[in-house]
């Protein structure tokens, strides 16, 4: 984005006026979360979810907070990033049932 800026709209800003200029503040974010599909956390939740589909996302969650602290951290749960948080998002019954059988599956591993 700022070098969109910088590239794009500063010349066109300053063809206008000589004296503008484009500064960026950050008002908040979060520590990166990267975790491989091999870690022993990633690994788990393979095997709690008996699926080994695994991706990254670029949004930010609290999961880089923990994992900068030393917590191994996945960051899981009902529903897809193609349908949640927009307008008219869901989660489906399927996805929920997916996602009790899932922790019924970590409910058991505690226990062992």
């Amino acid at each position: 984005m700022a070098s969109y800026a910088h590239r794009e709209l500063l010349p066109q800003m300053q063809a206008v006026n000589s004296q503008t200029s484009i500064r960026f503040t950050p008002i908040s974010g979060y520590p990166a979360l990267y975790t491989t599909a091999e870690s022993p956390a990633a690994r788990l939740i393979a095997h709690l979810t008996e699926s080994a589909d695994f991706s990254t996302v670029a949004f930010g969650t609290e999961g880089g907070l923990f994992h900068q602290a030393g917590i191994p951290s996945v960051i899981c749960g009902p529903g897809s990033m193609a349908q949640g948080h927009k307008p008219d998002e869901f989660i489906s019954t399927h996805q929920l049932a997916a996602c009790d059988a899932m922790l019924q599956r970590l409910a058991a591993w505690m226990c062992v």
